[in-house]
């Protein structure tokens, strides 16, 4: 059996259409002209939002619904463009304890904690400026851009002030990252009616512990390790993935330093410590999760 579609000229049932019959629709549509522009514009109509959805799709985490990386970095780009500057940080989020809590719990709790992060991240950034994005399993991306202002031009603040400034609001920042990560993963223990004895063993895996050694020294450990990389330089071609391929080394030291520390046998104490909350209405000049 043939299955050839139709040739050109065959409508579907195989027969070619009559002379008259495409004369007919030729002057038709000459008749009446909005006919065939609507045709168009349907046509066009149809493309713009398959090419919308498609791009939705391709720049947008299936899991959480927020940006990927590639959504990221076309965000970033607009982002720089409409405040008019080049700097701004970088920042890899990575969750500590996700394997435990994927192996305790089971992936789907696990997947049910990334989204609840990610709607928490989204919702909790600043509107007009910053970017944030689920990157792959645990770890998420953030951008916050810089900008001079004119309280920083009137009082010239010296680079050694400045860098204060960025770093005091960086652990702000990431102090308030780390109670949205805690109380993300601790709701959703409760959404799924977990056992109390459960909860109460999450909420001390994700709890921030001091870590005292025989030698005097001590050192926090968090629920997140938070990778840094500010850049002036971030319009340049490949500045941005630069940025994150920098931030993302500087997270994988940070978690060898914390490995290391945890693998040591002179832990003479371990003290919860309550990670300082920053108030939702606290300045954040660079960013605001």
């Amino acid at each position: 059996m043939d299955k050839r579609g139709p040739s050109f000229g065959e409508n579907h049932s195989g027969k070619r259409p009559s002379v008259e019959r495409v004369a007919r629709g030729i002057r038709a549509e000459h008749k009446n002209p909005s006919v065939a522009l609507q045709r168009q514009r349907k046509a066009l109509g149809l493309q713009a939002a398959e090419i919308h959805n498609l791009n939705h799709q391709l720049e947008h985490d299936e899991q959480s619904g927020i940006f990927n990386k590639l959504g990221f970095m076309r965000a970033t780009e607009e982002t720089l463009h409409e405040h008019h500057t080049t700097e701004g940080s970088v920042i890899v989020i990575d969750l500590n304890h996700f394997k435990w809590i994927n192996d305790t719990f089971g992936h789907h709790f696990g997947d049910v904690a990334i989204v609840k992060l990610a709607l928490a991240l989204e919702k909790n950034k600043r509107k007009d400026s910053d970017v944030v994005a689920h990157w792959h399993g645990d770890e998420f991306l953030a951008f916050a851009p810089e900008q001079n202002t004119l309280e920083d031009n009137q009082n010239e603040l010296t680079t050694e002030q400045k860098r204060h400034e960025r770093t005091t609001n960086l652990e702000a920042i990431k102090s308030k990252i780390e109670n949205t990560y805690r109380e993300s993963v601790l709701q959703a223990a409760r959404d799924t009616n977990f056992k109390k004895v459960m909860i109460a063993k999450l909420e001390d895996h994700l709890s921030a512990k001091k870590y005292t050694f025989s030698d005097g020294r001590s050192t926090i450990i968090g629920p997140i390790t938070f990778g840094v990389h500010r850049s002036t330089s971030l319009d340049e071609p490949g500045g941005i993935e630069q940025a994150i391929t920098l931030a993302d080394g500087v997270m994988y030291e940070l978690k060898r330093a914390r490995d290391f520390a945890l693998s040591r046998n002179d832990i003479i104490n371990v003290e919860v410590v309550k990670v300082a909350d920053v108030a939702d209405d606290a300045e954040a000049p660079h960013i605001a999760l």
